[in-house]
């Protein structure tokens, strides 16, 4: 037999070189995706904040704490699912410029080939301005630096 038809023999067989960990969770991690399909923003006075004081003079305009609500869809197309996976979100100013990122881990471990999840998500007290967004992803690749913040990375992928 010649090199080509032996690598191509070992190719289908699943001969070739075997992925490390982390490469399957990078690779499995690549067939997820999160989308935002709404966006609830609630405000609401901080509890206990004086109105007034005891002479009757007006005190500054209440503290507000702002949520922002994100109702996302993840979807897969990989065979074998992962336990989870880490979203990210981003938060954006009106000029689509960076605020904020953050992330937070969503149970997989029951999402079949094809399926889709949706899943509510609250970032409390967030510094909220008028043309904010956010936006939501499954990040990859995840360099080996971030894979600490990544809990996938750390849990048993097989």
């Amino acid at each position: 037999m010649n090199r080509i038809a032996i690598v191509l023999l070992m190719a289908a067989l699943g001969c070739g070189p075997r992925l490390s960990s982390e490469q399957e969770v990078e690779q499995r991690r690549a067939q997820y995706t999160a989308s935002l399909k709404s966006l609830t923003v609630e405000q609401a006075p901080v509890i206990g904040e004086p109105a007034g004081d005891a002479n009757g003079a007006t005190a500054p305009a209440p503290v507000v704490r702002t949520d922002a609500i994100l109702d996302i869809v993840i979807s897969t197309d990989c065979e074998e699912p992962l336990p989870g996976v880490t979203i990210d979100v981003e938060h954006l100013d009106a000029a689509r410029r960076a605020k904020g990122r953050s992330t937070f881990w969503v149970d997989t471990a029951t999402l079949s080939r094809g399926q889709s999840a949706q899943v509510e998500h609250v970032l409390e007290d967030v510094v909220w301005e008028t043309g904010d967004a956010f936006a939501v992803s499954v990040r990859t690749p995840i360099s080996e630096s971030e894979r600490a913040e990544y809990r996938e990375f750390g849990v048993s992928a097989r």
